[in-house]
C-alpha cells in the first residue's frame, strides 16, 4: 500500500496551520440589519523563509472584514499561518519563496473561509457567504505573473 507521502509527490507540502491573529467587535447598541454595501473584505497574503532553516516556510493570509461607516455593526480581522517543509534539495530558495507567495492563499483561503462563518454566528450575526477559490484560474494567474518576473 503506498504511504500518503508516495501519493502526493509535491516536493514543498503544508505541515501545519495555525490561528495567529483574532479580532472581532460586535456593537452591540447596532439594531439595524448591517449595510452589506457598506462593508469592505480585504486581504493580505504574504511568506517568508525561516531564517535558521531555509527548508521551513511560512505562508499567511489575512482577511479584515470592516465598514466605511463611523457605527461599525460588527468587524473581524483573523490571520492564518501555514508551515511549509521544501522536503527535496533540488528546490531552491527562490523556487520555495515563489511557491509559498504564489500558492499562500489557496493552502489557507480553506481555513479563513469556515472561521469568518463560524465567528460570525457566534456573534449571532448572519453568515458572510466568502466565495469558493477558482483554483484553476488562480493558477493561471499565479503562472502570468510568474512569466512577468
Amino acid at each position: 500500500m503506498l504511504e500518503m507521502k508516495e501519493l502526493v509527490l509535491h516536493p514543498i507540502q503544508l505541515i501545519g496551520v495555525e490561528l495567529i491573529e483574532c479580532n472581532l467587535f460586535k456593537n452591540v447598541n447596532f439594531k439595524e440589519k448591517a449595510i452589506l454595501d457598506d462593508m469592505s473584505v480585504n486581504l493580505k497574503a504574504w511568506s517568508k523563509l525561516e531564517e535558521e532553516d531555509r527548508k521551513i516556510g511560512y505562508t499567511y493570509l489575512n482577511v479584515i472584514i470592516d465598514f466605511e461607516s463611523s457605527v461599525k455593526p460588527f468587524s473581524i480581522n483573523i490571520t492564518y499561518r501555514g508551515v511549509c517543509l521544501l522536503d527535496n534539495i533540488k528546490s531552491s530558495e527562490s523556487q520555495f519563496k515563489a511557491f509559498l507567495e504564489a500558492q499562500g492563499v489557496k493552502l489557507l483561503w480553506p481555513y479563513i473561509k469556515p472561521a469568518v462563518a463560524d465567528f460570525m454566528i457566534k456573534m449571532d450575526i448572519d453568515p458572510l457567504k466568502l466565495p469558493t477559490l477558482d483554483v484553476l484560474k488562480t493558477m493561471e494567474r499565479a503562472d502570468e505573473i510568474q512569466e512577468v518576473r
